[in-house]
């Protein structure tokens, strides 16, 4: 799921970063920059996101009544 997210913003971003370069508001020195540093963000929140779920669901997971229990 996430390479499918991850592809998907870094089109967006590339399709931005042309449009700004159409523009002449960034050179495509800046371009590679923006996009690499946005994906890297993206990643590091992804990242932190998907270990607090994690720990969530572990946490249900040990507060959860044994099954057959009772």
């Amino acid at each position: 799921m996430f390479d499918l997210i991850k592809g998907f913003v870094r089109h967006l971003l590339t399709i931005g970063s042309g449009y700004l370069g159409g523009l002449g508001l960034i050179n495509s020195d800046e371009q590679n920059l923006l996009v690499s540093s946005i994906m890297a963000i993206v990643a590091i929140g992804w990242s932190g996101w998907d270990k607090h779920s994690a720990k969530k669901k572990l946490n249900k997971a040990i507060m959860a009544p044994a099954k057959g229990a009772g």
